[in-house]
């Protein structure tokens, strides 16, 4: 061993040990806290549980109804058994007297009179004796409730509108029994050297020699051009036309030109029968097109009665203007075309025929 090293002093050992054996104490003293604590809460626990029983037995002597289950299983039935307020059998006076025991929620018929509410027998269901008690049974899943009557019909039904034999004109044979009658408006205006502007639209033949159509459509015909336009048929052949007369007021006009006979007069219905939602077609030439007629289905959207127009839930472009809008329940003419919302779609605007039958003084 080396000179130069000292050895500890005894009594530095003894304060170690000292310090050690008080660490031992506390380790060996914690379980008995935890236990206290636990023992604390328990006791806490039981005193609540005791608390929540009280309250529960003041309230059942004091309500109006006490609920019983009898029986073993979930399908038995629930009886809620209903008792004056306060009358906990006996005398009505007093509060004190026994419960007795409960063997069925349909009562004990051998318990000892007088004892408790249950020797009382209930009266028939639904047959309450007054101030006394009223027994009501769950539904019996035997026995369900009768089921409820039928609804009726409405009585602004139409059942001519259910019958088969009602039967409308399928839209191909409406198509090509009146497109012939359907012709395509168009002139050109000069604008200097080469150069001109094209205008087109749509018209139908309404009488012999007379077509109709809307003012925007021929009116610069009739400032630049004497009021001569081009009538052409779906079949290519192509008249001379003039216009014959425009609706003050209102975007209207009718061209005249003389027609082979084969081209027949477009009927015209009744703009005042229509409602909502009814199915429409319109048949023109949009676009400026050359050939065939377009054909395009919709709905009547509203009726604006302000500005004297209805709505077509349809796609309805340039150059419709002047076409025919046919109502499918009848074939006939009920509008025409006037214009289209530039930012909707399926969004057009008609004249109704009547205002053109009484410009036209039909």
């Amino acid at each position: 061993m080396n000179d130069s090293e000292e050895l500890p002093d005894l009594d530095e050992l003894d304060e170690l040990d000292e310090d050690v054996g008080s660490n031992d104490s506390y380790e060996s003293e914690a379980p008995t806290r935890r236990a206290r604590r636990k023992g604390a809460q328990s006791n806490f626990y039981m005193a609540c549980g005791a608390m929540v029983l009280v309250i529960l037995f003041f309230i059942s002597n004091t309500s109006d109804q006490v609920i019983v289950v009898d029986g073993s299983g979930y399908d038995d039935p629930i009886l809620i058994v209903e008792r004056p307020r306060g009358d906990f059998g006996g005398d009505g006076d007093s509060d004190d007297s026994d419960s007795g025991s409960v063997e069925s929620a349909r009562g004990a018929s051998d318990a000892n009179e007088g004892d408790d509410f249950w020797n009382t027998t209930p009266p028939p269901v639904d047959q309450p004796e007054p101030g006394g008690w009223g027994i009501r049974p769950a539904q019996d899943p035997q026995n369900p409730p009768a089921a409820p009557p039928p609804l009726r019909e409405p009585a602004s039904l139409d059942r001519s509108e259910l019958d088969p034999s009602a039967r409308v004109e399928p839209l191909p044979s409406l198509v090509a029994r009146v497109k012939a009658s359907i012709v395509f408006l168009y002139f050109q205006i000069p604008q200097g050297g080469p150069r001109f502007s094209q205008h087109s639209g749509t018209g139908f033949v309404y009488a012999p020699g007379l077509i109709a159509t809307n003012r925007h459509v021929v009116e610069e015909a009739h400032q630049r051009l004497r009021g001569e336009v081009s009538v052409r048929l779906v079949d290519g052949r192509t008249f001379g036309g003039r216009i014959l007369s425009l609706a003050p007021g209102e975007d209207l006009a009718i061209v005249e030109c003389r027609l082979p006979p084969d081209i027949q007069s477009l009927a015209l219905g009744d703009s005042e029968d229509l409602r909502l939602a009814e199915d429409i077609v319109v048949i023109g030439y949009p676009l400026s097109m050359f050939g065939e007629v377009t054909v395009t289905p919709g709905v009547i959207g509203s009726f604006r009665r302000s500005d004297n127009r209805i709505q077509l839930a349809a796609a309805i472009n340039k150059g419709n203007s002047g076409g025919p809008v046919f109502y499918r329940k009848t074939g006939e003419i009920i509008a025409i075309v006037v214009s289209k919302v530039e930012n909707g779609e399926q969004i057009g605007f008609s004249i109704p025929v009547n205002t053109f039958k009484t410009f036209a003084h039909l």
